[in-house]
């Protein structure tokens, strides 16, 4: 099954909003896919919290801070603005941010719009390609 997700920075990533409880969460996967069960991982996706031990994953009644994607090898379409952000290379991906988010904060391992709420990140500081991409809330700090 090949599903397209759409991330709004800032916001979501497909169902999955910042803000969301564990149980929200699951409910929303399973929208996606009612008749098999699907998980985060098997779409590429993480959801963060913080608590008093630091970044973790979602659970209980802690919300949801932090969403991310896996855009690099997906097998999910994975839509940005309307265009496909899978295997998206670093250029094209900073002319997308920069469409959409202004100047860019660069770091060692991707760059960022912390206005809109959106970060990218390659897996090696020398890979070509984003290897994923975050949602935050605007004004947010990269996890």
């Amino acid at each position: 099954m090949n599903l397209s997700l759409g991330i709004v920075p800032g916001r979501s990533i497909g169902p999955f909003q910042l803000g969301m409880t564990a149980l929200e969460i699951e409910e929303a996967l399973r929208t996606l896919s009612p008749e098999s069960p699907l998980t985060l991982e098997a779409l590429g996706i993480v959801a963060w919290s913080r608590d008093s031990r630091g970044w973790t994953s979602v659970e209980g009644s802690n919300r949801c801070e932090h969403l991310g994607i896996r855009v690099y090898n997906n097998d999910h379409t994975i839509l940005l603005m309307g265009q496909q952000v899978n295997n998206i290379s670093n250029e094209d991906a900073i002319r997308l941010f920069e469409s959409f988010g202004g100047k860019l904060s660069h770091s060692y391992g991707g760059f960022d719009a912390v206005e809109v709420g959106i970060d990218a990140v390659r897996w090696e500081n020398s890979d070509p390609w984003i290897d994923s991409i975050f949602v935050m809330p605007p004004g947010a700090r990269p996890r």
